[in-house]
């Protein structure tokens, strides 16, 4: 219970009653040396005490007690109540008004006390409180194993940071502290402050990955998830950072064996398995010769051509399993397009790069994205039946899209199950944390729409 609570009635009222008593007494000892007219004083004191204590009850209740007491007691003609003339009962009356004024008065001290009293105490709970969160606070910071820094947002310093982010970056506290964000980050500053500027518009970042600097020079990949922390007219960024170097390491060693084990597969099939059908295709196109000459085995263009499908799909799958070439992204798929278009010279494929799509991703989502996009291309080429198709690369400020369509026979929604390849598309949007939005209708053609955050650091 708060010190500052009104105390029970029959203490209050008690200490009225009680407060009355002792001015009577007080008054009584003392009523030689008192002068005429000063009847009420000690009385009024009373009151006041019993009003600041109590409140206005027991205020008007030492009043009432008071003013019978006085009148009876201490005001000529002693031993009655029945005032002798008006200035006796103007008297009475007079202190009677006093003590409710001084009641109402002292009421208002005591509920000002006692607000005051309790604003102290939950203001001095209120610092505990905030103090012991400081403390959970501080202690959850310093022992987190993810590196957390406080930046300024105008300055572009750092205010505070963790232990974990020390070590990560191998700088003392001091050091960091008041550090510029451009020292950290290994990117230019114009791309610093646009990632920033995004920041502080959205309110927050996504987690994405971020290269930074250590002291020694060497770089540490990081995912970092930051927030905007107003105060004033100020603001603040929380970043947060967690390590993924060795993750990244050991995905690179994992990428390059996948790669490698592609590529030998792509060159054994090349090597082999085509080159021997491509012969087997030779002499059976020799051996038509001959059977149209003979007249016989009419049926052997048949086969030559069921042959020569089986090379251009086997063709097809050594490209898909060749790595990528390192080139832009856009120009790549290009290249694809231009591919398709020879293996399907009966379709129209078209390629639209709207302005600002970037050049280039990180290496391994550059070639998941490629795929993905030969994987829809295969599906209209193989399924669609379709006159036309056309792949659009989109961007926004924050968002990327890439779409690949067609004007072809379609399928039911919930039916693209089995065969398709679309759940294989689905894998690799999930990969690269993007939206996958298939639309089809029979006879209305197929749109596959990948939507996924543009990176911040794609040129």
């Amino acid at each position: 219970m708060l010190s500052g609570t009104r105390p029970p009635w029959a203490a209050r009222y008690g200490a009225a009653a009680i407060a009355v008593a002792l001015a009577v007494a007080l008054r009584a000892l003392l009523d030689p040396f008192l002068q005429e007219g000063s009847t009420f004083l000690l009385l009024s004191a009373a009151v006041l005490a019993a009003a600041a204590y109590g409140g206005l009850g027991p205020g008007v209740l030492a009043t009432l007690v008071g003013a019978v007491a006085g009148d009876y007691l201490f005001l000529p003609p002693l031993g009655t109540l029945v005032p002798p003339s008006a200035a006796h009962g103007m008297t009475t009356g007079l202190f009677a008004a006093q003590g409710l004024a001084i009641s109402a008065l002292g009421a208002w001290l005591a509920s000002s006390r006692r607000r005051a009293e309790e604003s102290a105490l939950r203001a001095t709970e209120d610092r505990r409180s905030l103090g012991e969160s400081e403390e959970r606070y501080r202690a959850v910071v310093e022992q987190a194993a993810e590196g957390i820094y406080l930046l300024d947002a105008t300055t572009r310093r750092v205010l505070a940071t963790n232990p974990a982010l020390q070590r990560m970056l191998g700088y003392p506290a001091e050091e960091l502290e008041g550090m510029e964000l451009y020292d950290l980050l290994d990117l230019p500053r114009e791309e610093v402050d646009a990632i920033l500027g995004r920041t502080l518009e959205l309110g927050y970042r996504p987690v994405w990955e971020r290269r930074y600097l250590r002291k020694d020079g060497t770089v540490v990949d990081v995912e970092i998830g930051a927030s905007v922390i107003r105060y004033g007219e100020g603001r603040l960024v929380c970043a947060v950072l967690r390590d993924v170097t060795e993750r990244k390491r050991a995905e690179e060693a994992a990428f390059e064996v996948r790669e490698a084990e592609r590529s030998r597969l792509a060159r054994d099939l090349h090597d082999g398995v085509l080159q021997d059908l491509s012969v087997v295709v030779q002499q059976l196109e020799a051996r038509r010769l001959a059977s149209e000459i003979e007249a016989s085995d009419a049926g052997l263009g048949l086969e030559i051509g069921a042959l020569r499908r089986a090379v251009r799909g086997l063709r097809e799958a050594i490209y898909d399993l060749r790595p990528s070439d390192e080139a832009p992204f856009p120009q790549m798929v290009e290249e694809m397009v231009r591919r398709y278009r020879e293996l399907t010279p009966e379709r129209e494929i078209s390629l639209v790069v709207e302005e600002g799509f970037p050049s280039g991703f990180p290496r391994d989502a550059s070639i998941q994205l490629l795929r993905l996009v030969r994987e829809a291309l295969t599906n209209a080429r193989r399924h669609s039946a379709a006159r036309r198709a056309w792949v659009t690369l989109g961007a926004s400020e924050d968002q990327l899209e890439v779409e690949v369509a067609d004007d072809g026979r379609g399928f039911v929604a919930g039916a693209e199950v089995g065969g398709m390849g679309l759940s294989t598309m689905r894998e690799r949007a999930a990969l690269l944390g993007g939206d996958l939005e298939i639309r089809s209708e029979p006879g209305g053609g197929t749109s596959v729409r990948l939507r996924l955050a543009r990176p911040d650091d794609a040129p």
